[in-house]
């Protein structure tokens, strides 16, 4: 009985190392796949864009595109206070669009009614720049846990 029971140890140990040998010969003969960190971690490559150096160059659209997203995402926090409503023109949009985007803006521009001599928002003519979403600095700041959005058009902190 002893031989027997020792037959099947060996036999057992046998298929043991061959597979051990068969793992160990298939890992080192394919690499493993890359991990989700490794590439995290992989420098970006280099993209060339027509709008790159001091010639680039942008297209209409692109520009268009880019104002559709500061009016639509960025406009709810961040402001263009040095920028008027009639300098949409330079990326393409004519007098009557420039109205339209101006007495469309979700901001009203401050004002003071005249006869009551009270604060009121009127809407915004071409000549106009871009009103604050917030009333001031400190509605601004108790709207964002108080952060201070940057206004997009102010290079004096870059």
């Amino acid at each position: 009985m002893r031989f027997i029971l020792g037959l099947i140890g060996v036999v057992f140990a046998a298929i043991l190392l061959i597979s051990m040998i068969g793992g160990l010969a298939t890992h080192f003969q394919t690499p493993a796949a890359a991990l989700a960190a490794e590439k995290l971690h992989e420098e970006p490559k280099h993209l060339r864009l027509a709008s790159d150096g001091p010639f680039g160059k942008f297209d209409k659209q692109q520009l268009q595109r880019g104002f559709q997203v500061y009016s639509e995402v960025c406009s709810a926090c961040h402001s263009m206070n040095l920028v008027a409503f009639h300098d949409l023109e330079g990326l393409g949009y004519n007098e009557a669009e420039i109205k339209k985007i101006a007495s469309d803006w979700k901001t009203q521009v401050p004002s003071i009614n005249p006869d009551t001599g009270e604060a009121t928002g009127r809407k915004a003519l071409p000549s106009d720049n871009f009103p604050s979403p917030f009333a001031n600095e400190t509605a601004a700041r108790a709207a964002n846990n108080n952060a201070l959005p940057p206004d997009f058009a102010d290079h004096q902190g870059a």
